[in-house]
């Protein structure tokens, strides 16, 4: 939204906002990129808050030093938005990085350049007569002109658009094989004039042949920035969308049949020229709200007819693809036209879960098992494997459904799950095998799972009642912890090795603190079964951390 406030000042301007939106804007300066003086005295930026990337404008009169305009693409009603007093302290201040910071913080008085003062000089038939010929032997300037005083339409073409945008980036550039983010603006400025004047004559042609041909022009003409620029950027994806939802816009104030035609033509004409899908499977997903299901049926199935429809979509696309077509119940029309793309297992997983969901089970099984085969490390099997033993449960594969919770058992152990595995197989051998494959699982302090396992390997000595094993094994801090349940047991299996154990603990770790609840439960323990003689026999109280000395202490004259 632009507004005008007169006679304001960028100290002024800052000064007008409240305390908190002084502090947000202070903040947000460090989001500012992309900062250009794209005209006389009139800057834009973009301003990065949070998910969203905002369009600063900030226009000032000759003076150099009043503000007369200023824009931002946020909805505040504020007269100046965080965003745009981020980029007033960002002129104002400069930072480290900022090439021209020196002389924005100046916001100097304006004066006629050599150029200007110059130019007044020249007698306008002379000066007509210069221009003339620099346009007879500058084809590129001779455009530029053109499009920016013909005020006739003149009906371009595809091929025209792109020779256009071609001859945009040159005009910039120069010689130069490669675009600087920088000159983006300069470009944007000379293509979207030209663009933005056409537009009457491309919503004409919405339904025609040629006018999707124009669409995908200038759908290209982004692409061929894109591989192109130095560095990356949104301002060209920001740019696209923009032209996008121009269209769309229009579009969508047209008929069903007409929105059906456009998209159809589009995906033929992509078809045709061996082209990437992306753009109008994306303009579908958008105004499909305005298209019955036959419809957009008739399209999807022009979309996936096309062989090549995914060889060149990248999976975080190919998911919203995906739940385009489940959230409108398509899905078991075209789930054997969907793909399932080799390591793109986040897009995989989804499309298995839809599988299961229409009862596709042998289908999830086989597809499971070329992921499980392609990927090379085995931790991205678990998902797999997950969605294995779903599929094997709800068609009834008992024997089957019981393996895969002991590999998932194996992968990612714990006792809970051991517990809920043994309880439910029904094969006694098959139990037994498992306790005891279970009880030999070797436990390496080295092991990335050794918690977990330590956790199961307590866990299960306890239900056997080998709390000798447990005792053996109270060499850290884990597994004094892990054993807090067992405490009295152990206690009754051997009370002065139990203590011995203890203590070994405790001098190996100073840290111990009153506020630890874990620490505080050992304590009470050791202080209710133990006399002050045996832990003195046992270690010495001279030797014992200064919190445990002062708790015993404590109970014991208490």
């Amino acid at each position: 939204m632009a507004k005008t406030i007169p006679d304001l000042t960028i100290e002024k301007a800052i000064k007008s906002a409240s305390k908190a939106d002084q502090i947000s804007s202070k903040k947000l300066q460090q989001k500012v990129r992309e900062f250009e003086e794209i005209s006389k005295n009139k800057f834009i930026a973009f301003v990065d808050d949070g998910p969203d990337s905002l369009d600063v404008s900030l226009t000032f009169h000759d003076n150099g030093s009043t503000i007369i305009n200023h824009e931002c693409d946020c909805v505040s009603t504020l007269p100046f938005c965080t965003h745009q007093l981020a980029v007033l302290l960002y002129m104002k201040e400069g930072t480290t990085t900022s090439s021209t910071s020196s002389l924005i913080k100046k916001i100097r008085k304006v004066k006629l350049s050599p150029i200007e003062i110059l130019l007044d000089s020249i007698e306008y038939l002379e000066l007509k007569k210069w221009l003339l010929d620099e346009l007879q032997s500058n084809k590129e300037l001779q455009l530029k002109f053109k499009n920016q005083f013909d005020k006739e339409s003149s009906k371009p073409t595809a091929a025209e658009i792109t020779n256009f945008g071609e001859v945009a980036i040159k005009t910039v550039i120069g010689k130069k094989k490669w675009i600087e983010p920088a000159q983006l603006v300069y470009i944007f400025d000379i293509w979207n004039k030209y663009i933005d004047s056409q537009l009457d004559y491309f919503y004409q042609e919405i339904t025609t042949l040629k006018g999707v041909q124009i669409f995908g022009a200038i759908y290209n003409f982004h692409l061929k920035l894109q591989s192109e620029v130095l560095k990356s950027t949104t301002r060209i994806s920001t740019n696209q969308k923009k032209f996008e939802e121009k269209i769309e816009a229009y579009l969508m104030t047209q008929s069903e049949d007409k929105i059906h035609t456009h998209l159809s033509l589009y995906v033929e004409q992509r078809i045709q020229k061996k082209e990437n899908l992306q753009p109008v499977i994306e303009r579908l997903m958008r105004v499909a709200k305005h298209l019955s299901i036959e419809k957009i049926k008739q399209i999807l199935n022009k979309i996936l007819g096309y062989k090549q429809t995914f060889g060149n979509l990248d999976e975080k696309f190919m998911i919203q693809f995906l739940d385009f077509v489940t959230d409108n119940q398509l899905f078991k029309t075209f789930y054997n036209d969907l793909p399932h793309k080799k390591y793109f297992n986040e897009y995989n997983l989804k499309y298995l879960k839809a599988l299961i969901e229409i009862g596709m089970y042998d289908l999830a099984i086989k597809l499971c098992n070329e992921s499980i085969s392609n990927n090379y490390y085995e931790t991205y099997n678990n998902q797999y494997y997950k969605v294995l033993l779903t599929v094997y449960e709800k068609s009834g594969k008992q024997e089957d459904a019981d393996k895969m919770r002991i590999k998932l058992f194996n992968l990612d152990p714990s006792y809970q799950l051991y517990q809920s595995i043994y309880e439910n197989l029904k094969d006694q051998n098959t139990k037994i095998l498992f306790e005891l494959e279970t009880l030999n699982r070797p436990l390496r302090r080295t092991s990335g799972d050794y918690a977990q396992t330590l956790e199961l390997k307590i866990g299960l000595w306890a239900s056997k009642e080998m709390y000798s094993k447990i005792i053996d094994k109270l060499e850290t801090p884990l597994s004094l912890y892990l054993s807090l349940p067992y405490l009295e047991k152990l206690y009754q299996e051997n009370k002065k090795l139990l203590i011995l154990r203890i203590m070994k603990n405790i001098l190996a770790d100073w840290n111990w603190r009153e506020t630890d609840y874990q620490e505080t439960r050992i304590m009470e323990f050791i202080a209710e079964h133990y006399t002050s003689e045996e832990i003195e026999n046992c270690v010495g109280f001279f030797h014992l951390p200064a919190y445990v000395k002062m708790y015993l202490r404590k109970k014991y004259t208490s």
